[in-house]
């Protein structure tokens, strides 16, 4: 086994945002179909800012450090920033060993489609509303017959 940085090791033995998060707006999976490690992250957002987050894995020590770390960053930033962030700087920062970066780039391509899932929800709901909110508009502005 390779030697994990104190850091990776931390977030593996104590994962943090771990299991299904209620009420997510965007929800997104990557796989690596080579080594079958899976990341699934979910996120909540509000006012362009991940309010919550939370990740299942499937797969080695550092895919669960991965995800851990990434998270505890981005819960309370703006999504552009969570956004910004690259599988690259990860991986440093755990010290990833080469033959695991992989489980950097997950969780990154988890957390950016995650996060695009929710937008287009949200778009969705918005433009829901919008409808909904125009058609009691119409229909209380009909006259009432009977009267």
């Amino acid at each position: 086994m390779p030697p994990y940085s104190d850091l990776l090791l931390e977030h593996f033995h104590h994962p943090r945002h771990t299991g299904c998060l209620d009420g997510p707006h965007g929800t997104a999976t990557a796989s690596n179909p080579i080594c079958g490690d899976t990341t699934r992250i979910f996120v909540r957002v509000g006012e362009d800012r991940i309010l919550a987050a939370s990740f299942l894995a499937n797969g080695c020590g550092p895919g669960i450090a991965c995800a851990s770390l990434l998270l505890d960053q981005v819960i309370g930033r703006a999504t552009v920033d969570a956004l910004a962030i690259d599988a690259t700087g990860l991986a440093e920062q755990l010290s990833l060993p080469g033959s695991k970066k992989h489980a950097a780039v997950l969780a990154i391509d988890a957390l950016r489609q995650a996060i695009n899932n929710a937008h287009e929800s949200l778009q969705v709901s918005a433009r829901e509303s919008a409808h909904v909110s125009a058609a009691m508009r119409v229909q209380g502005s009909s006259p009432h017959t009977g009267s």
